[in-house]
């Protein structure tokens, strides 16, 4: 059977120029509210809100921690901070305000071809300058070969250096089997080229990125981060001659085949439309304005108008309801760190209008932008309650590694919390409900929040609801009190200014009932390259990204771009979003990584091949459709079921068939039966989600269907 995914996550699309001025000048010639908003939350899928404090490692697994939920006084409780950041994300999109954190600025790309020169750089603090020597490398060593040529190079008085550098997974077993280390020595030659200080601010921000995907190995990049204390540090390079026949350092890596920096930041991106964080204390965007900011630049700080309680349990249920026997407390499946280097997902270029066989961009190429503001897709199969359910939960898993982790949940109940205002507008006032109750009123529409930990895993669907406000007015001299209850018709006349599709694409990724029509075979979950249960998520994802940038014809492109939410005000459907899986024998060829060696501290990148979903077969055709396979068939005659467009035939006298797998039973129609949409592209159309009726399988073994709706 066919199988696809939606990938956890997608972007709310931000609008023109943030709009920037003095935090006084809108509460100047209006009255001042200052008071306090009331408001619950309930549980829709199990919260994960784990205790870092109280946390404790498994008895059974070593490096495996167990995290009991958060409480106080034996309370479950939400700490303010956290509902306070969700609330804030809500308010910096419906106000286009700024990006007010940005977690990694640098922007960054492995590079295809291996640097040619091996070297040790070095301060010279006499003339103050960085040199490189050039240097020999031996690599594959046995400990008997590495003692041997340590006590060889100390007999002769040569410089060294062995660097550790962590073996890439594929190939730790062959190495292992052949006795080689994870060690390299490099032997310092008399030849050395000077190097600019800028080069070596790159070389720094690689390993700074290096760190940021692999903390488990943070050590081994801080040893050879390098700093002017005259020791040698183990690189890579190459140069290039200049007009002047003098040679430079062009280029400096931690590996061989590592990474290069883009001239574009994340900030820079922003920069264009003004989304990048305010730094001007006097000249603030709305959000802003309203939750405060610290100037990321050393330009002060403004002080926030809201104050957010800690949200206290009154019904809450947590499972297990005690955290005395470990082996209860489920274990979550392998999260993955945002990568901004999925440049597919988290970018596009302007005046794009296909999503598949795209040609390959990246973040310095002309008219490329980030797609918006993340945001977590809920997942209606993680709403489960029942111990039995959670035990096979989308979310979680029976291997306990160092990877993972495992943690009480919250499965159902309600946290009170209230938010405390001073000096703010009407407007303002009116905004900051809206982001809490994301427009719903009344509390009763599918529209939910996402908050807590596990979030791409199905957790963290909450709905909030606004009470009653209680509000003090002002107009400097005297004030008056009043309450209000938030219910119908309370935003009537209040209308957001933002742009239609960010708004449309707010709602979509909000709905809980979005993904709720999803096959039971199709997953919201990470990219999937490598079936599994022992496959660690980082390699199933990895292994998916290698296929996806597999060369398609004579052309380096993106066989699948990250379909958006919304596009020209229309919401996607569920099967505009399916991704297929993509392994090994999905794409015809072998796609697995290379291994570190003088390749260095991280996995090189994996092997390319010419594989492509699309197949070209026979001459089918008939009144209805039809395919013939050995898949038993899994329908009855007149038998509806909604199916899959898995790829496109292409007849010798070139006519087209569209094929689809229809729970399991494989079928075939002429394009000529689909609307128009899709015969203007039947290509783009993988992945969609039809609905056809089987009729019957024929005496040639054909399975016949018709096509009853797309």
């Amino acid at each position: 059977m066919s199988e696809f995914f939606i990938n956890p996550y997608n972007f709310i699309p931000y609008g023109g120029n943030v709009e920037r001025k003095p935090r006084n000048e809108e509460t100047a010639s209006e009255p001042l509210l200052t008071g306090e908003i009331k408001c619950s939350l309930t549980v829709k899928t199990p919260l994960a809100i784990p205790d870092a404090e109280e946390r404790f490692m498994s008895k059974e697994k070593e490096d495996h921690y167990i995290y009991p939920f958060m409480t106080a006084g034996g309370v479950p409780i939400i700490p303010g901070s956290e509902i306070r950041g969700m609330v804030r994300n809500v308010y910096e999109m419906i106000t286009n305000s700024c990006f007010s954190i940005i977690n990694c600025n640098t922007l960054s790309k492995r590079d295809s071809k291996a640097l040619p020169e091996a070297g040790l750089l070095w301060w010279d603090d006499e003339f103050g300058e960085w040199l490189i020597y050039e240097a020999d490398v031996h690599n594959k060593l046995t400990q008997k070969g590495l003692d041997e040529l340590e006590q060889k190079l100390q007999a002769e008085g040569r410089t060294y250096i062995i660097r550790t550098w962590t073996l890439f997974s594929s190939k730790k077993k062959e190495w292992e089997r052949k006795g080689f280390l994870n060690k390299t020595i490099f032997v310092k030659r008399d030849s050395y080229v000077p190097v600019e200080e800028e080069k070596v601010d790159i070389l720094r921000q690689i390993l700074e990125i290096y760190k940021e995907y692999d903390e488990g190995s943070s050590k081994q990049f801080d040893r050879v981060m390098p700093e002017k204390d005259g020791r040698f540090y183990p690189v890579f390079f190459d140069t290039e001659d200049t007009d002047d026949n003098d040679e430079i350092v062009n280029r400096l890596t931690p590996a061989q085949i590592s990474r290069s920096i883009f001239g574009q930041s994340v900030e820079s991106l922003l920069g264009q439309t003004g989304h990048s964080p305010c730094t001007d204390t006097k000249n603030l965007c709305p959000a802003c304005r309203l939750f405060g900011t610290v100037s990321q630049s050393g330009g002060g700080a403004v002080s926030s108008k809201l104050r957010f309680s800690d949200a206290v349990g009154t019904d809450v249920t947590l499972y297990p309801a005690k955290m005395d026997n470990e082996e209860a407390v489920p274990t979550l499946k392998e999260l993955s760190s945002p990568k901004l280097t999925s440049i597919e997902f988290y970018s596009l270029l302007r005046n794009m209008t296909g999503y598949r066989d795209q040609q390959r961009w990246d973040y310095d190429s002309d008219g490329v932008y980030l797609r918006g503001r993340k945001i977590y897709l809920h997942n209606p199969k993680a709403a489960v309650t029942s111990e039995e359910e959670i035990k096979h939960a989308v979310f979680c898993t029976s291997g306990r590694t160092k990877r993972n982790a495992s943690m009480q949940l919250a499965t159902g109940g309600t946290f009170a919390f209230s938010v405390y205002f001073n000096g703010i507008t009407v407007s303002e006032l009116k905004t900051l409900v809206w982001a809490l109750t994301l427009g719903d009123a009344e509390g009763n529409s599918s529209l939910h929040h996402k908050l807590g930990h596990g979030r791409p895993l199905g957790l963290g669907s909450v709905k909030l609801k606004v009470s009653e406000i209680f509000k003090r007015t002002t107009d400097g001299v005297s004030y008056a009190t009043s309450s209000e209850t938030v219910k119908e018709g309370y935003f009537d006349g209040f209308n957001l200014l933002l742009e239609s599709d960010t708004l449309t694409a707010l709602k979509a990724a909000f709905d809980f009932d979005y993904m709720a029509n999803l096959p039971g075979n199709q997953h919201v979950a990470y990219p999937i390259g490598r079936k599994g249960s022992n496959a660690r998520t980082s390699e199933n994802t990895m292994q998916w990204f290698s296929q996806n940038h597999a060369a398609l014809g004579n052309n380096g492109k993106y066989r699948y771009v990250l379909h958006p939410i919304v596009k020209n005000g229309r919401k996607a459907s569920v099967s505009d979003l399916l991704l297929p899986y993509l392994s090994d024998e999905a794409a015809g060829g072998n796609a697995s990584g290379g291994q570190g060696g003088n390749g260095g501290q991280q996995p090189a990148g994996g092997q390319r091949n010419n594989g492509s979903q699309q197949r070209v077969g026979g001459n089918h055709g008939g009144n209805h459709g039809n395919s013939r396979g050995n898949a038993p068939v899994t329908l009855h005659p007149g038998e509806e079921s909604d199916a899959v467009i898995t790829f496109i035939k292409k007849s010798g006298n070139k006519q087209i068939f569209i094929n689809f797998d229809a729970k399991g039973t494989p079928g075939s129609l002429h394009e000529s039966k689909f609307p128009d949409e899709i015969r203007a592209n039947p290509e783009g159309a993988i992945g969609k989600v039809i609905r056809v009726k089987y009729l019957r399988t024929d005496s040639n073994g054909y399975n016949k269907f018709d096509l009853i709706s797309q």
